[in-house]
């Protein structure tokens, strides 16, 4: 999830963690963090599981909205005594003080915009939505107004961090391949600009 900015600590009266990359600073105090998952798919049900299961870490997942009643990640969610719900309405006033959007670049342009509007921080993964000017504006704006904050990490592509560091002592060119099936690209826009038809795919696309 990367870290959780000084502002967000900051804001959150008593906390004294955060989740940061490689190590985890536990809470101090009795405030613990209330998030929120838009998205229980690989990303949302890995974070889930390891929230669920680490007290120590001073955070609880309070509710998980998905997609529909038929999402893969509902019955685990359920299973751990975790709110669920296919409305973001239900989510956004549920209390929480941040929420992690685990699903799509469609729920990040949707939810994401609301629950910054409405004061909520935000972690998104699905940062390749951002290269979208007009969805990147509309974020700033609502967050604004909600006196929110967007923390931006390495998103959904794993080796990022190391990338990111090896930069630093020079490195000429990253290959990186990664395997999604098509359903997971409905509605990205580098997809739609092309063309691709993803519904009748019969070999790998790259």
């Amino acid at each position: 999830m990367g870290d959780l900015s000084d502002e967000l600590r900051r804001r959150r009266s008593g906390l004294q963690g955060r989740i940061s990359t490689g190590r985890i600073l536990m809470s101090t105090t009795t405030k613990r963090l209330r998030i929120g998952f838009i998205g229980a798919g690989t990303i949302g049900s890995f974070l889930i599981d390891r929230i669920h299961q680490s007290p120590e870490l001073g955070m609880d997942v309070a509710i998980v909205a998905g997609r529909s009643e038929r999402s893969k990640g509902r019955d685990g969610v359920r299973d751990r005594g975790i709110n669920w719900t296919v409305d973001v309405i239900e989510l956004l006033n549920a209390g929480i003080d941040v929420a992690a959007e685990a699903a799509s670049h469609e729920a990040l342009a949707s939810a994401g915009v609301q629950c910054l509007a409405r004061g909520i921080d935000l972690i998104p993964a699905s940062v390749g939505a951002l290269v979208d000017n007009n969805l990147l504006a509309a974020l700033r704006a609502a967050a604004n107004a909600g006196g929110s904050i967007m923390h931006i990490p390495s998103g959904g592509i794993g080796g990022i961090d190391a990338v990111q560091a090896a930069a630093l002592v020079g490195i000429d060119r990253v290959a990186m391949t990664i395997n999604k099936t098509p359903k997971a690209w409905s509605n990205v826009p580098y997809v739609l600009r092309h063309g691709f038809n993803l519904e009748h795919l019969d070999e790998p696309l790259t």
